[in-house]
């Protein structure tokens, strides 16, 4: 019940007529990032585990369902990963490495050399919050006008990160083929 009252107290305008149920913690069956945006759908969810230890829920959220990476990434309109933490604390830098290896992991040298300026962005927001407690979260938002919004606890996060493609390479941390968890992978496809 407590991880439901945090992801609910932090995810603004979001339905909770259904929720998905990720090993105790709920995510809402559907969100829209702005009041009058649109109804994004929960296409997947799954656990985040290294060995025993449980380090995150996460939720996909798009428009419409999408089953393979390809098709998820070609989908226009905004989009929301949803990680609800689920260690007593996970630090910036415990973050910062995990999506910087993942990224690196997902793209191409040629990609890598274009986002370098906003991946130091990204670096920037994630280095400046320090902890997130069990519960907390981190909202990954694409909104095609603005580009990545990064939420913490709700809270937008440094200025947004432009452009599709930036998007596109955080996804590929966990649904591209080198996703360190083929099965989250698949939650994620709506597969699992």
């Amino acid at each position: 019940m407590r991880h439901w009252l945090a992801v609910a107290g932090v995810l603004l305008w979001s339905s909770t007529a259904g929720a998905a149920d990720v090993g105790g913690t709920k995510l809402p069956d559907s969100v829209r990032l702005t009041p009058d945006g649109p109804e994004l759908v929960l296409n997947g969810a799954g656990e985040r585990r290294i060995l025993l230890f449980r380090i995150y829920a996460i939720g996909l959220y798009l428009p419409v369902h999408g089953k393979t990476m390809n098709e998820i990434l070609a989908l226009k309109g905004p989009k929301r990963m949803l990680l609800v933490m689920l260690r007593k604390e996970i630090t910036a830098r415990q973050v910062h490495e995990h999506v910087s290896d993942r990224i690196a992991d997902g793209s191409q040298p040629a990609e890598m050399a274009v986002m370098k300026t906003r991946l130091a962005d990204l670096d920037n927001i994630i280095d400046s919050e320090g902890t997130i407690q069990r519960g907390g979260t981190i909202s990954l938002d694409y909104m095609p006008d603005k580009g990545t919004v990064i939420r913490v606890n709700g809270i937008a996060k440094g200025n947004p990160i432009p452009g599709v493609d930036f998007y596109n390479a955080l996804l590929r941390i966990w649904l591209g083929e080198r996703a360190r968890s083929a099965s989250l992978r698949d939650a994620l496809l709506g597969q699992g």
